[in-house]
């Protein structure tokens, strides 16, 4: 799904292995080795040092599937990646509520200046509808001219004249998060239930990491995605465009119910030691 108009996100860093005695990074190694190293080191007698130089690229990718298809995330913590992202408040507000694995440095509104209209976030909802639209722009633009007023004729320091700013004002985001940290957010994020903006940055988030580490990556997202059922509340599987193809919980556990009565005599079940 595209980002919207106004709202870009870049991966800008990443961290690689290094050479042990020269630590020049090594371009050329996998980032994915990171998270085959950490899993492969739980159940190897070897030191992680050899392991290093001796894993076979089939043992990679089996130890990285293996926890990672196991919910063993942690293993994805040893990989970190910096992304560069615009959003409006509302969205960050949402999104710096994740605060372990994650450091984020935002915009600050207290001494950057500017309120023009045009650094809000425009939904979609309200982009397709012209008289919705007017209305919107009319707000922002109201609230713009009334801030820069408010300190230039009542000498308002700009810190408190940001309290106009709308929850769609564009902010801009620098954030490194750990690979586990991404992995589980998605399983939040990626789902069409969550807020649209946020879900498209996940997007675009999971996007980047899986170009840099397509082993750790390969299925990550939204519960659906990763184990075929949704475990959404049911109003949301009700609307959600993926229900043609995945089952929700709740149709599994009534049909495994049904099948049970079916199947065994609940008088027998007295019976048994």
């Amino acid at each position: 799904m595209p980002l919207p108009e106004g709202i870009t996100c870049e991966l800008i860093a990443i961290n690689r292995m290094v050479d042990p005695e020269t630590l020049a990074t090594l371009h050329d190694v996998p980032v994915d080795d990171l998270a085959a190293l950490g899993a492969r080191n739980c159940y190897s007698p070897k030191a992680p040092g050899l392991l290093r130089t001796t894993m076979t690229d089939r043992e990679k990718d089996s130890a990285i599937r293996t926890t990672v298809s196991s919910k063993h995330w942690t293993v994805a913590g040893h990989l970190t990646f910096t992304f560069a992202y615009s959003c409006s408040i509302a969205a960050l507000k949402q999104i710096t509520r994740r605060r372990t694995g994650v450091v984020f440095s935002v915009k600050s509104g207290r001494y950057v200046r500017g309120r023009h209209w045009k650094s809000f976030v425009i939904p979609p909802t309200i982009q397709a509808n012209p008289d919705a639209l007017a209305l919107y722009i009319e707000h922002l633009e109201a609230g713009a001219r009334l801030a820069d007023r408010l300190e230039r004729d009542y000498g308002v320091p700009a810190e408190d004249a940001r309290y106009l700013s709308a929850e769609g004002k564009l902010t801009h985001v620098v954030m490194t998060v750990n690979g586990e940290a991404l992995i589980d957010w998605a399983t939040k994020r990626e789902c069409y239930g969550a807020q649209w903006e946020v879900r498209a940055l996940m997007v675009e988030w999971l996007r980047a990491a899986r170009k840099v580490a397509p082993k750790v990556f390969y299925r990550v997202g939204a519960p659906c995605v990763m184990t075929g059922i949704c475990t959404e509340m049911r109003s949301r599987y009700d609307v959600c465009p993926r229900k043609k193809a995945f089952p929700h919980q709740d149709d599994l556990a009534r049909q495994w119910r049904q099948a049970r009565r079916t199947a065994v005599d609940p008088a027998a079940l007295l019976d048994a030691p």
